[in-house]
């Protein structure tokens, strides 16, 4: 939202408010605000109940070790960034394994970019540097909403941060980091 003035029914012009500056002076509007934007965003696929860590998937398939798993846990505590990433990143696992476990871990729908017709549309809608950022791959606008396929699908901030900037709805879809990149 732009500041900006209107005028009032029976009065004076009054300032409009920022999203930003309405978090401020007013927290309980702004926390219903974002829960209604997440509501709004996350239309689909979210992390299903009880569901059992990443880590803990891959250990019980025996796709890794627990000295594997507490090495990357280690890493992630000290630099941090997402286990998949660092498990990847050390050679233990590969991109799919992590991909065909978020998403039967969160539900979301795994695609293969390369295999889909993407929308000029959609590249468009996105910044670079913020698809970049959150690993982020537009696919197509339909019915105005926004359809991208992330390798963390699950991170809210990141789908809220997209639809603020595109001023769209965002349904996200799952696909590798590897397919988001190449």
């Amino acid at each position: 939202m732009h500041e900006g003035s209107r005028k009032a029914v029976n009065g004076p012009v009054e300032k409009r408010t920022t999203f930003r500056e309405e978090s401020v002076n007013n927290p309980s509007s702004s926390n219903k605000r974002k829960q209604s934007i997440l509501a709004n965003t996350i239309q689909h696929g979210v992390r299903l109940k009880n569901a059992e860590k990443l880590g803990q998937i891959l250990l019980k398939e025996g796709q890794i070790t627990q000295a594997q798993l507490n090495e990357a846990l280690e890493i992630q505590k000290k630099q941090g960034g997402r286990l998949g990433r660092i498990l990847i990143s050390l050679g233990y696992v590969e991109d799919e394994t992590i991909a065909d476990c978020l998403r039967r871990q969160s539900a979301y729908s795994l695609v293969k970019i390369s295999e889909r017709k993407v929308s000029e549309e959609a590249i468009q809608t996105v910044p670079y540097e913020l698809a970049k950022e959150y690993l982020a791959f537009p696919l197509e606008v339909s019915n105005g909403s926004l359809l991208v396929a992330m390798a963390d699908p699950t991170n809210s901030y990141a789908l809220e941060d997209i639809q603020l900037q595109t001023k769209m709805p965002v349904r996200a879809v799952l696909a590798t980091e590897k397919d988001i990149i190449e």
